[in-house]
């Protein structure tokens, strides 16, 4: 089982609301509501399989535009340590 981790997020009254809602409707906590909601988006379920597998494997795969993206950052990063 996975462990639980608290967390504090910033939402619109709107959200709150509809978050309040059904919770009340499902007779269930705000945080099990949203971690249902979570569990069920197929984003974050893709997500969630990648970290399983890279956990496995030792291997994580990036796409190539992300790898390309963090390849410039640290590029940068190395610029303005080194002085470059």
């Amino acid at each position: 089982m996975v462990r639980t981790k608290k967390i504090s997020i910033s939402i619109n009254e709107e959200l709150e609301r509809a978050i309040d809602i059904l919770a009340n409707v499902e007779g269930i906590s705000r945080s099990r509501l949203i971690e249902s909601i979570l569990n069920n988006d197929p984003n974050v379920k893709r997500v969630i399989d990648a970290v399983r597998a890279e956990s496995v494997s030792g291997v994580y795969a990036v796409s190539s535009k992300k790898a390309k993206a963090n390849q410039k950052i640290e590029q940068k990063s190395f610029q303005t340590r080194s002085g470059a």
